[in-house]
Order: C-alpha cells, then structure tokens, then sequence
C-alpha cells in the first residue's frame, strides 16, 4: 500500500466550473434531478480540490520539503 497520488486541481476545479455552467444551462423540468446532481457534483468537487491543497500545505509544513 501506499505510494503518491497527483491531482491536478486547477484541472478539477475547471470541470467542476464547466459541470455547474452544463447544469445552468439545462432547463427541461423533467431533469431537475439531474441538475440538482450535477450541481451537487460540482460543489462536493470544489469542496475535494480545496480540501487537498490544505492537507498538503500542511503537510509540507509539517515534513518540509
């Protein structure tokens, strides 16, 4: 077990902002699960993407690099 996992998170926060515009745009009643999913998505993403840059500032702080 173990060994590194890179995340581009400029790359997944660019997603997460064109999944939330996709989702904008859709505007049949119908797919309003849908929408509200994808919007869900996106955000759970944003939230991802932020949360791994904090644990990696502070384990860079906390090991050095």
């Amino acid at each position: 077990m173990g060994g590194r996992t890179e995340v581009d998170l400029t790359q997944l926060r660019t997603v997460a902002n064109n999944v939330m515009q996709a989702a904008d745009a859709i505007v049949a009643a119908r797919l309003t699960d849908v929408v509200a999913n994808m919007r869900g998505w996106a955000v759970a993403a944003h939230m991802s993407a932020d949360a791994l840059e904090r644990a990696d500032r502070r384990n860079g702080e906390r090991f050095g690099r």
